[in-house]
């Protein structure tokens, strides 16, 4: 089995913004962005393809097929921290988030930890389906959640990977165990 981990092309939020989970639309770019995606993955009709329901993820994912939404996918849900620039969050919860990515749940929204068990749920599905080829047009956070398990390395070893917009990870399932065939930044 071969899996593609497809970031989205880059959102049409401001720098300095934490927009998570938030439904936030494409740059004005796109096109390009996705000219240059579908340049790097070759023919993918015969491939399933998943996504996050997210619209920056879903815009991406219609283009380049006809993709099975699942909410699993999505980034990760910073509650009450959704949209605000990050310098007007509360200093002293971005600290207790940074000394503890893994477990500290922003208000009203979720960890890392959390985002990680609904992800590796996911991957451990489509793996049970038996399909060869799978294209998932997901967020940084997944994908980086997701090489935790392939890599089989602590949630925090995941978060040095920085997933660029429109990057492809390519992981493989051969006789049960991952491989990880490349990463692009």
């Amino acid at each position: 089995m071969e899996i593609v981990l497809i970031r989205h092309t880059r959102p049409a939020v401001d720098d300095g913004v934490c927009y998570g989970r938030s439904d936030v639309d494409v740059c004005a770019d796109f096109d390009a962005h996705v000219r240059d995606v579908r340049a790097r993955l070759g023919d993918v009709a015969d491939a399933a393809m998943f996504s996050s329901p997210l619209l920056r993820c879903r815009k991406l994912a219609e283009v380049l097929g006809i993709p099975r939404y699942d909410e699993r996918l999505q980034e990760l849900d910073f509650g009450d921290w959704e949209l605000l620039p990050w310098s007007r969050i509360d200093r002293t919860e971005i600290d207790r988030w940074r000394a503890d990515v893994v477990a500290f749940t922003p208000p009203g929204g979720e960890s890392y930890g959390m985002l990680h068990r609904r992800a590796v749920a996911f991957l451990e599905e489509i793996c049970a389906e038996g399909l060869e080829r799978v294209l998932v047009v997901t967020h940084g956070g997944v994908i980086r959640a997701l090489l935790a398990r392939v890599l089989d390395i602590a949630l925090e070893q995941s978060l040095a990977y920085r997933p660029g917009f429109g990057s492809l990870t390519r992981i493989a399932l051969r006789d049960g165990r991952f491989e990880l065939q490349s990463l692009d930044c």
